[in-house]
């Protein structure tokens, strides 16, 4: 479940490719660790059957979708707005954590992770089953490793690649990839106010 969840190339898959090229692979695996956290949080939703959590979620769908849209354009905006960066700069090393803590936030506010989420439960029939507490840890751990090994396979591709990344052509990509994130954000945000 965690693998699948994490697979889709999303505006997280595309930052942390972006992350990748920039901070380098390792950092880049430690943001995607942040998302894996978030995806294991939905496990636990799955693996103890907490129905009024998915009650919860699915009935506030549109205000995680509005805030998760405002995250994006935000993010799209000051992705665009950059200066030049410099490849694996100590600027890296010192926001590690605050980018691991705003990919977890991302990540909880998808609208597309959340939806996915919610369908796996309940095709396989998670959403109102009772599991033993070692099956639902089972599924939690499961959900984060899936998860993990998505962003460690990611973040080696996009390593394989940097080579070919020198720093102006790196803030091009700073700049397509604000454009795409702030566009996925007016998209996901017109979409839920319009439903």
């Amino acid at each position: 479940m965690g693998f699948a969840l994490a697979a889709p190339i999303g505006p997280i898959g595309i930052m942390i490719i972006y992350q990748t090229f920039k901070i380098g692979r390792w950092r880049a695996f430690g943001m995607g660790a942040g998302v894996a956290v978030a995806d294991s949080m939905y496990g636990v939703v799955a693996g103890f059957g907490l129905s009024a959590i998915s009650q919860f979620i699915l009935s506030e769908i549109k205000w995680f979708k509005i805030f998760g849209g405002l995250l994006l354009i935000i993010m799209g905006i000051l992705s665009y707005r950059k200066k030049p960066p410099v490849i694996e700069g100590r600027e890296g090393e010192e926001n590690l954590a605050r980018k691991m803590i705003s990919m977890f936030i991302l990540a909880m506010t998808n609208p597309s992770t959340l939806i996915a989420f919610l369908a796996m439960m309940a095709a396989l029939g998670l959403a109102s089953s009772h599991l033993a507490i070692r099956n639902a840890l089972g599924i939690v751990l499961g959900v984060f490793l899936g998860s993990l090994s998505w962003w460690f396979l990611l973040t080696y591709l996009s390593s394989v690649l940097k080579s070919k990344i020198n720093p102006r052509n790196l803030h091009k990509i700073d700049m397509i990839n604000g454009i795409v994130i702030g566009l996925l954000g007016v998209y996901i945000l017109v979409s839920s106010v319009l439903k």
